[in-house]
């Protein structure tokens, strides 16, 4: 088993971004955003307390034997918000990173028989960075490539201009009725063929998972072992 949590939403996620640092102005031309590693940044669905991704989730409490990775693109919010207009929803980005979304599989097809949509997230098991390029340095996110390479074959390439809706639109849809935070991170949800379960092929012990934003640089897990259930990392960033 992979010691994991649910699946996240396929559409967009909005998790908490907590580096050592807060965003740079995005008049900067470039902020260094946290590692991709378990110990330099942590995720929470909104208005949780983040925990670190080594963190155990109750013994035993959440496992899975199918491990899939998500290719996406994310952004960082400089300033908050509520019921924001597409420009203002614009504004307040303050830069994108590449993110890579760990998905269990197994949990999510057993979540899912409800036919109520994803029913259950999670706060950990995602990887940011290993850049935050701000927005002005960016300019149009849409013209942006994007791809993951499994053991050094590439496995998925795709632009942000084939998504169904810009980030601005996203982050506009997700402030209605909801405030919306500095610090935030929103993810874009899978890109097209971005994940094994698209490919027929699931993550395994010994795989490396690289993620990569055109401009923004390329983002690599290594899956660790197998074993039992109750805590420990499913994914690490290869040290040095």
């Amino acid at each position: 088993m992979f010691a994991v949590s649910f699946w996240s939403e396929d559409w967009f996620a909005t998790s908490t971004w907590s580096p050592s640092a807060a965003p740079a102005p995005a008049s900067s031309m470039a902020a260094t955003a946290a590692r991709a590693s378990p110990s330099a940044a942590s995720f929470s669905s909104a208005g949780r307390v983040p925990s670190p991704i080594s963190s155990t989730r109750r013994a035993n409490a959440y496992t899975a034997d199918s491990l899939d990775y998500e290719l996406e693109a994310a952004c960082v919010l400089l300033s908050g918000g509520r019921d924001l207009s597409v420009e203002s929803a614009s504004a307040a980005i303050a830069g994108y990173a590449v993110f890579c979304d760990f998905s269990a599989r197994d949990i999510q097809s057993d979540e899912m028989k409800v036919r109520l949509g994803p029913a259950k997230s999670k706060d950990f098991a995602s990887g940011l960075g290993p850049w935050l390029v701000t927005a002005d340095e960016i300019g149009d996110p849409a013209r942006l490539g994007v791809s993951a390479y499994l053991n050094g074959e590439m496995v998925a390439q795709a632009r942000l201009s084939d998504a169904r809706w810009s980030f601005a639109e996203m982050v506009s849809y997700a402030s209605g009725a909801e405030p919306l935070e500095a610090g935030e991170v929103l993810a874009s949800g899978t890109v097209g063929g971005g994940s094994g379960q698209e490919r027929g092929r699931l993550l395994e012990p010994g795989d490396r998972i690289e993620c990569e934003l055109e401009g923004a640089g390329r983002l690599v897990h290594v899956i660790g072992p197998r074993h039992a259930g109750g805590g420990g990392l499913i994914a690490r960033a290869p040290q040095g």
